[in-house]
């Protein structure tokens, strides 16, 4: 579940195991429900400047959804890099950067504009389960293996 930063339009995104998104208005109602996963949506997050929507899956993708003129939400991008579950989706401050962690032991970063995939990050032993960026220059990871990477 993931809440939108803008104050104007005020909407809540919600995923699991029906491998949907839904997206809800302030008022409770079911504005849209997004489908392009093939297992559980695993973690949402919406971009700090509240035009893309990035969601994790079991079905080892991540994918990238920007926001349209009339509200909507297409699919932009398709993320496929990883061997295992997506566990998280984090941006960075810009909007410019997604980091994607994963059950591969893995911190991949892409290219929010291009879909591109432009980095791996190594290090953990174990599942990787939570990425945040602490600024546009660093990053932080969790991992099964009980550590933390920066």
């Amino acid at each position: 579940m993931n809440i939108t930063p803008e104050s104007v339009f005020f909407v809540l995104a919600s995923g699991g195991r029906d491998k949907q998104i839904t997206l809800w208005t302030a008022n409770g109602k079911s504005q849209a429900t997004l489908t392009a996963h093939t297992d559980s949506v695993k973690s949402l997050a919406f971009s700090p400047d509240n035009t893309w929507l990035a969601s994790a899956s079991y079905d080892n993708t991540a994918g990238l959804w920007q926001k349209a003129n009339d509200n909507t939400w297409p699919l932009k991008y398709t993320l496929k890099a990883h061997t295992d579950h997506v566990q998280e989706v984090a941006f960075s401050p810009k909007s410019d950067l997604l980091a994607t962690a994963s059950d591969d032991g893995t911190v991949r970063l892409w290219d929010v504009n291009t879909g591109n995939h432009t980095k791996v990050l190594r290090g953990h032993q174990d599942k990787v389960f939570t990425v945040r960026f602490l600024n546009d220059h660093a990053l932080m990871s969790g991992s099964a293996d009980s550590s933390l990477r920066l």
